[in-house]
């Protein structure tokens, strides 16, 4: 970390102690690399840099960036723990470079990384938009998700039956999942060369 304040406050009227914490980490700084792996979602983050604010069970992300390979992750938003369950909403997500190895389809839900790995997406992938993951406080128990995320794709392929190939334009996704539902509508907008 490049510079980290820790702040102590006590409230006498409410006879009750807050912690804030400022960390912040910049690309390249002396301090040396960082990297992450987060226990609900196993895949691990390099050279992680940005903001990070903790106020009273709220970690606010500004400016965060980290790779993984050649991917690049860029966000904005916040993590949230509360009463043995823990939210994370990520209101700009950007992932330049999007590679569906076997680590990221092992990280995801089962049911999305078990469908990506059948149609085995390639070719130039970017993403951009947001994701909110509740965690339950149950060991096992699984994330509720929701997602409105748009795709760009460049010479891309998919394994669908047929493998279908060369195609170029964007994906537009937005859903919600559960334990129990899995609801998701979208819309591929095909561009073809004049």
């Amino acid at each position: 970390m490049d510079r980290l304040d820790v702040r102590m406050k006590f409230n006498p009227a409410a006879a009750k102690f807050s912690l804030e914490l400022d960390a912040h980490k910049r690309p390249d700084s002396p301090g040396g690399p960082v990297s992450i792996e987060p226990a609900w979602f196993r895949y691990r983050l390099e050279d992680l840099s940005g903001d990070f604010y903790y106020r009273d069970g709220v970690v606010t992300l500004e400016n965060f960036a980290a790779i993984h390979g050649k991917t690049k992750i860029a966000a904005e938003g916040n993590c949230r723990v509360a009463g043995g369950t823990s939210s994370v909403q990520l209101k700009r997500l950007i992932v330049d470079h999007i590679e569906f190895d076997q680590e990221l389809l092992t990280a995801l839900p089962h049911f999305l990384g078990s469908a990506l790995a059948r149609l085995n997406p390639t070719g130039q992938i970017n993403m951009e938009g947001s994701l909110g993951l509740a965690l339950p406080g149950e060991v096992g128990a699984s994330p509720q998700l929701d997602w409105n995320m748009r795709f760009v794709v460049a010479n891309g392929s998919l394994q669908a039956g047929l493998k279908v190939e060369h195609l170029d334009g964007e994906v537009r996704l937005i859903g919600h999942s559960d334990n129990q539902n899995l609801l998701c509508r979208g819309e591929w907008t095909l561009l073809r060369p004049c």
